[in-house]
């Protein structure tokens, strides 16, 4: 919840996510025809929507076992945030297309409002259905779903509240798995370079921020980091919480693998890229 304390500060009052007049005749009208889970849709027209702003829990994944392979079960509280999207359905909808138009997926990168501009993923976003995710450059709307989303964290509602969403430490091996998550730990070294600065954790993480995304990272954290690095101070930095997609090196191949068991790598490595997803704790 920490990652969140600041939106509050920062905004002190009613989060103003909807569309304006201006923006309400850029939006294009369109229909939900499947929702695959709470962040993820087809529209009418056969174009898969990824909704910016949230990440929500995995549904239970059958196709795999189609194929031979384990399915997985569905994660607490993907029903809640699937039920609440599967109320638009056949219903028009506006879509507001982020900067960045499409994922790697092919799918459109969108932002979702009732017909009067009311903003739904904020809404979910205050419900708990699912955690802030700002993804540069698709930062549109991101400081107040960061303030919907505090304020779930705030009243533990929804994801908030169920014990398998907590946040985990980086020094627990058993707490660390691929895939989105919420984790605290504390910085061991910091490598700055022109192009990428690393920050290693106590325990089994590296985090890895480009300078290409500073823009998006400038803030407190971030100033802190470096001015610990320049004063040799790093080990005096308090604890870092931090949020976002968990990857395994030792899947990247031989060599990754190599240099994760010689212990030139850690084995599981996030790439932060807003200030939204890390905050340093008081």
């Amino acid at each position: 919840m920490c990652l969140l304390l600041n939106a509050l500060s920062v905004y002190g009052g009613q989060a103003d996510c909807d569309l304006g007049n201006d923006q309400l005749s850029t939006a294009k009208k369109v229909q939900i025809r499947t929702v695959y889970d709470g962040d993820t849709v087809e529209l009418a027209d056969g174009r898969k929507v990824r909704l910016i702003g949230i990440n929500t829990p995995e549904v239970e994944r059958k196709a795999n076992r189609q194929k031979g392979f384990k399915g997985t079960s569905a994660e607490p509280g993907a029903g809640d945030a699937k039920a609440f999207l599967d109320r638009w359905q056949r219903r028009s909808i506006l879509l507001l297309v982020g900067k960045q138009r499409k994922d790697r997926y092919g799918r459109i990168l969108g932002h979702i409002f009732d017909g009067n501009g009311r903003n739904l993923t904020a809404e979910m976003l205050s419900k708990g259905l699912g955690f802030l995710v700002t993804v540069p450059p698709n930062d549109g709307f991101s400081n107040c779903y960061a303030f919907s989303a505090a304020e779930a964290a705030k009243n533990s509602l929804g994801v908030w509240g169920l014990p398998y969403h907590r946040t985990r430490t980086t020094t627990m091996p058993r707490d660390l798995k691929g895939g989105f998550g919420r984790f605290r730990g504390k910085i061991e070294r910091i490598y700055v370079n022109s192009k990428v600065i690393w920050i290693d954790l106590i325990g089994d993480i590296s985090l890895r921020v480009s300078r290409k995304d500073q823009s998006y990272l400038e803030g407190e954290v971030l100033e802190r980091i470096l001015t610990a690095v320049d004063e040799k101070r790093v080990l005096m930095l308090p604890h870092i919480d931090f949020s976002g997609w968990l990857m395994d090196r030792t899947q990247w191949g031989k060599k990754s693998q190599q240099q994760v068991e010689s212990g030139k790598r850690k084995r599981w490595q996030m790439n932060i890229r807003h200030r939204n997803h890390w905050a340093l704790s008081s």
